[in-house]
């Protein structure tokens, strides 16, 4: 990505928002707030029904009008059931409007995963219409909570906030260094856009999507804080590494500003982008290098029981570590069929780095934590014994254009 020193903030003349809130599920002119959810095991989330406001289109009215204690009294229900709304699917307590309600999840994960929360209703007593909304409750079982929120404020009445949301577990690597990895295997933290607007223009795009990260820290077994650096990707929508389509509502037309809330993010912390792309690049090439020397040796089996074999693989592990892919090749299983043998030992020889480690050597950058190939890093301190193992906050202004925060947090759930 690019660097972009000076800050571009877009002019446009002032126009009505016409706008769709993609994150909620609508039928009619309602919504069910969230429209899905991830939460750990024990944990409660409260659900809401809503009515669109038909001048910006999204789900902000409370929807009052709908009846209390008649026909049109909304009917709660887990998995399709509406009178057992306690069980092994979790708990559901409608409050006395029964226009909210409180989901709690089970102890365990459930059988049945995602938990469907729905309500079904009619708009008014009136109507022969009956509507049903859902919600979608991912269940899981982690052991940390990592949390993201930005708030960034500038001129033209500009206006961004962010919120993150990754449950993780922890990976350890023989190297001493460990990795806070999502549950479900990817490197995404689910981001909510709570506000992205200008006074002449408005986000009509995703207000949910996932972002990839990567948090690595150093030897959480030594007493007291060690190191820890976090990196994003992108806070933009992206796909395949890029970043996608992100148009905003203008007066006389929507704008695709592919990458613009990054760019914020990115100009607002220019100082730490700049930093780390210069650490980094010198590392980058060096690192180029070592792979063209060791690729040269691939289709040799008998390379990776040398000496120097070795070597590459533990420089090949710390590189995946960097990237957040450190146990692509713990998790990896042996597929059917026959492979060449350069590949088998190969594949062999990365597991035995993690594995067997004594019989590998010394790996590079023991117990440090690095990442590599991102363009924002934040560094802080880990204390694994505390139950906010880790709280980043990192401010900045840019000639009275751009002010803003971010915030890190690390959440132990057990």
């Amino acid at each position: 990505m690019k660097l972009t020193p000076c800050l571009k903030i877009i002019i446009i003349c002032i126009g009505v928002f016409n706008a769709m809130y993609l994150s909620a599920q609508t039928t009619d002119e309602y919504a069910l707030v969230p429209a899905s959810a991830t939460l750990n095991c024990g944990e409660s989330i409260t659900l809401a029904i809503k009515r669109i406001d038909t001048s910006t289109y999204l789900p902000t009215q409370s929807a009052k009008n709908i009846g209390i204690g008649d026909a049109a009294s909304p009917v709660w229900m887990i998995n399709g059931n509406s009178n057992n709304l306690t069980g092994s699917e979790g708990t559901l307590q409608p409050d006395l409007t029964f226009l909210k309600a409180t989901y709690t999840a089970p102890a365990k994960v459930p059988v049945k995963n995602p938990v469907a929360i729905a309500v079904s209703f009619h708009s008014d007593e009136n109507s022969k219409t009956l509507l049903t909304l859902v919600c979608n409750i991912k269940i899981v079982e982690a052991v940390y909570k990592v949390t993201m929120h930005v708030n960034i404020t500038g001129a033209d009445n500009l206006h961004w906030e962010l919120t993150g949301l990754s449950y993780a577990n922890l990976i350890s690597f023989a190297d001493g260094t460990s990795q806070l990895k999502p549950v479900d295997g990817t490197r995404d933290m689910h981001l909510h856009v709570l506000s992205a607007s200008t006074k002449h223009m408005k986000l009509v795009g995703q207000y949910d999507y996932p972002i990839p990260f990567t948090l690595n820290i150093g030897n959480i077994r030594k007493p007291g804080p060690v190191q820890a650096v976090i990196s994003f990707d992108t806070f933009s929508p992206s796909e395949n590494g890029k970043n996608s389509s992100e148009p905003y509502q203008t007066q006389d037309h929507i704008i695709d500003l592919p990458g613009m809330t990054s760019h914020l993010v990115q100009n607002l912390f220019y100082d730490i982008e700049a930093n780390v792309a210069q650490q980094s690049k010198a590392k980058e090439y060096a690192e180029l290098d070592e792979v063209k020397q060791i690729q040269a040796h691939a289709k040799d089996a008998n390379y990776w029981h040398t000496p120097q074999g070795k070597a590459d693989l533990l420089k090949l592990q710390k590189i995946m570590e960097e990237r957040g892919r450190g146990n692509l090749f713990q998790t990896m299983n042996q597929s059917s069929g026959e492979h060449p043998k350069a590949d088998s030992a190969f594949v062999e020889g990365m597991k035995g780095t993690q594995f067997n480690p004594s019989a590998y050597g010394i790996p590079p950058m023991k117990e440090t934590p690095s990442i590599m190939g991102n363009f924002l890093q934040f560094k802080g301190t880990f204390n694994n014994q505390s139950a906010t193992p880790l709280n980043i906050l990192q401010e900045n202004a840019i000639n009275g254009a751009l002010q803003g925060s971010i915030t890190i947090k690390v959440e132990k759930l057990k």
